[in-house]
């Protein structure tokens, strides 16, 4: 995916959503893009998916121009789960979206079995999506979002409602598929910052604006916005400075953090 100088202005708002956002996510990397509400993240995961037009700039995915969302290069999944369901069950969302992309009902059947079994969803399969609890309602639409392998994934606060459990679940299911090929990338948007610790890329926005890009071992330890809470590697290493004890600089998701610890501890 590339991004170069995306604009966003809807007709009749006081000034730009999005100004001047340039971003580029290899294949086969994963990106986290925090900020706070309103900073512009869910109108750029809609403006790549080909859902909301630009104002200025251009958009590649796959290396070709977006054009409409087209579920073959990209599939998003928003935060307002409710009004993102098509079929008539937890099954029937599934198989839309292979359908949708022409494949035989003998192709469809054990990729919507293999999906449902690792979202846990298979004692699901025949309920209404509308009867699912919240955690329930974002595991059918990730498992949806990732059946037709999508070169592209883009997550806007995905594991919201999803209990701890849950969550490490899905985002594991979701490392799987781009470590296994089946999508290309993943751009995903929320507040964690733990989780941005875990991927490849960072990204910042601030009231439009991309402010940061880059490794989670750089963009994280800079300052971050007031709604952003540091990540667990950043707030030990500022204790242990605090105390007289610095940890060298490495990785900061929780593994590679207490690595760095035992290895200082052997010292």
């Amino acid at each position: 995916m590339r991004v170069e100088g995306l604009a966003c202005r809807p007709a009749g708002a006081a000034r730009p959503i999005l100004e001047g956002v340039s971003l580029e996510l290899d294949p086969g990397e994963m990106a986290v893009l925090l900020g706070g509400n309103g900073a512009g993240k869910s109108t750029l995961l809609r403006t790549v998916a080909g859902l909301l037009p630009a104002a200025a700039g251009s958009i590649e995915v796959a290396g070709a121009p977006v054009e409409g969302f087209d579920p073959a290069r990209s599939a998003l999944v928003l935060e307002e789960s409710r009004s993102q369901f098509l079929g008539g069950t937890v099954r029937g969302e599934l198989e839309f979206a292979l359908e949708s992309r022409g494949l035989s009902p003998e192709e469809i059947a054990p990729r919507v079995a293999q999906a449902l079994d690792v979202f846990a969803l298979a004692p699901l399969a025949g309920r209404d999506p509308f009867s699912l609890s919240g955690g329930e309602q974002q595991r059918c639409l990730l498992a949806a979002a990732l059946v037709p392998d999508p070169s592209l994934l883009l997550l806007d606060d995905p594991f919201l409602f999803l209990d701890p459990r849950a969550g490490v679940e899905a985002f594991e299911a979701v490392r799987t598929a781009l470590r296994e090929g089946r999508v290309h990338g993943v751009l995903l948007a929320g507040h964690d910052a733990d989780l941005a610790a875990e991927a490849d890329r960072v990204g910042v926005l601030d009231r439009g604006t991309l402010v940061s890009w880059g490794s989670p071992e750089t963009v994280l330890r800079d300052p971050l916005p007031p709604a952003i809470l540091p990540p667990v590697g950043v707030r030990i290493e500022e204790g242990l400075r605090g105390a007289g004890c610095p940890l060298g600089p490495g990785k900061l998701d929780p593994e590679a953090v207490a690595r760095r610890i035992a290895v200082e501890a052997q010292r």
